[in-house]
């Protein structure tokens, strides 16, 4: 079938094309043309579900950015984040099952039927995405319709059911006075399904649409939090189309990245993937042994003082430095004013707000948290969404910060190095990186702290330690020397 393209199509257009006798004749031919795209088995529908998954992550990285201020304006800041977000989707009436990591800002680590891929979704619009995976690049148009998910990728259109569409949940933080449903009820649209408590005022939360009650997941005289999870609703259409027996075969975008990169590609990737990690961006323990053990595996494969790869690690160290420079338990004065209160008492009390001002917070945590807000791309203290994520991000990234030992303990490895060999500014650098990381692990990672003062210690101190050594050794064979020949030549005169 021939591919339509008009350089201004217009809805009037269409409507004549669809009005040609040609077309009134064989009205079949849509659905011959979607049954023909399936068989070829190049619609991209695997990565349609990759998308939809991807953008599940992020309703539910909304969700928990609201509870998570809502807690910090009552005074008591605390991680509501999943590191790992399961979705359920049904696609041409088969289910599949994927979890979720967002790695980096816009990359996505994901795994499906025992197969694990990294996708970076780059948002161009409100519906419009940029897709790479597996070196290749897609356009992709996203939209919700109804309780369905229409994703096209490359002009092909998929429709797909989440299972997060059906989650009801909580609009403000509330008490949870009685529930009405419980599994396998049916209810429909308006039906009363919980009933909540807040200000002295009970709220009915009614069902978004017809269907069946999959899961209760709270119950009465229970707290909870703004965008909590309530319940599980199925969509009684969700359901109705029969299962194919054709599932998605994940093997081939697996398959499509074949270029092998060379050490410094892949020590130049791991080290920016353990940047994000420690920037509060998500991994789980074993994957940061594994990152820790690839990283060191790597670097034995190239020139120690890469300046690419050097620049890199001081990232990690920088960006480790300067978010948890936020988390510290006791006073620092590094500006000559005095204070009172520790850099952990300001940032939460920031977080209540996001407001410097009206906090009344000292000029050297200002200087603090921009540094940190550095690292995310943000550079306006005014409230946005970009600073809310930033944010969020900094204060997930000091909770799990002692599980990145390993990861900053590797790095640190790295940066072992002859200042001699680095240029004046690098080597300038990597000391004043090192002193600031000592200074922020000081208290509350003392064993990484001792590690960077090693390493400062062999790439500065030492190296003049062992030189003034070396040379006052020589003096002295010289003085020993000396006294050998003075006593020979008195034993010749006796």
């Amino acid at each position: 079938m021939g591919k339509f393209s008009s350089p201004n199509p217009d809805e009037s257009f269409l409507l004549r094309l669809l009005n040609l006798p040609e077309l009134l004749a064989d009205t079949a031919w849509l659905d011959r043309m979607i049954a023909e795209r399936s068989q070829t088995g190049d619609d991209h529908a695997g990565l349609a579900l990759l998308v939809a998954a991807a953008q599940a992550y992020r309703a539910s990285a909304v969700y928990a950015r609201s509870a998570f201020f809502a807690a910090a304006g009552r005074g008591r800041p605390r991680a509501t984040h999943e590191s790992l977000v399961t979705v359920d989707c049904r696609l041409g009436g088969e289910k599949y099952r994927l979890a979720v990591q967002r790695v980096s800002p816009n990359t996505y680590r994901l795994e499906v039927e025992g197969k694990l891929l990294t996708m970076t979704l780059e948002p161009l619009s409100v519906y419009e995405s940029r897709v790479t995976i597996g070196g290749q690049t897609h356009r992709v148009v996203s939209v919700t319709q109804g309780q369905d998910h229409l994703i096209e990728v490359d002009n092909v259109i998929h429709r797909i059911s989440r299972g997060d569409v059906g989650t009801v949940r909580s609009p403000s933080p509330s008490l949870v006075v009685a529930v009405n449903v419980k599994p396998g009820d049916s209810v429909a649209k308006g039906d009363s399904l919980v009933v909540l408590e807040a200000m002295k005022m009970e709220t009915a939360i009614t069902a978004p649409f017809a269907g069946t009650v999959v899961d209760v997941l709270t119950g009465p005289s229970i707290q909870v939090d703004a965008g909590a999870a309530l319940l599980r609703l199925e969509a009684k259409s969700a359901g109705s189309a029969a299962a194919s027996g054709k599932r998605v075969d994940f093997n081939r975008i697996v398959a499509e990245r074949s270029v092998e990169l060379s050490g410094r590609e892949r020590c130049l990737e791991l080290l920016d993937a353990i940047r994000w990690t420690v920037l509060g961006y998500d991994t789980q323990p074993g994957m940061v042994r594994d990152l820790a053990g690839r990283l060191l595996a790597a670097h034995k494969e190239i020139e120690q003082h890469d300046r690419q790869v050097v620049a890199a690690g001081l990232a990690v160290l920088g960006a480790f430095s300067d978010v948890n420079s936020l988390a510290r338990n006791r006073p620092v004065d590094d500006t000559g004013d005095v204070e009172t209160r520790n850099p952990k008492e300001d940032f939460h009390q920031y977080l209540r707000a996001l407001d410097l001002e009206a906090e009344g917070l000292p000029a050297s945590f200002r200087d603090r948290l921009e540094r940190a807000l550095s690292h995310y791309g943000v550079d306006s203290l005014e409230r946005s969404v970009a600073l809310e994520r930033a944010a969020f991000r900094i204060f997930n990234a000091q909770q799990v910060a002692a599980a990145h030992e390993p990861l900053l303990a590797a790095v640190l490895n790295v940066l072992r190095l002859d200042p001699q060999r680095l240029v004046p500014a690098s080597a300038q650098k990597l000391r004043k990186t090192l002193d600031d990381f000592v200074i922020s692990t000081e208290l509350r990672f003392p064993n990484l702290g001792n590690k960077a003062r090693n390493v400062r210690y062999q790439n500065f101190e030492q190296p003049g330690i062992l030189a003034r050594k070396a040379a006052v050794l020589d003096e002295m064979r010289g003085h020993v020397a000396a006294l050998r020949v003075a006593g020979a030549d008195r034993a010749h005169l006796d």
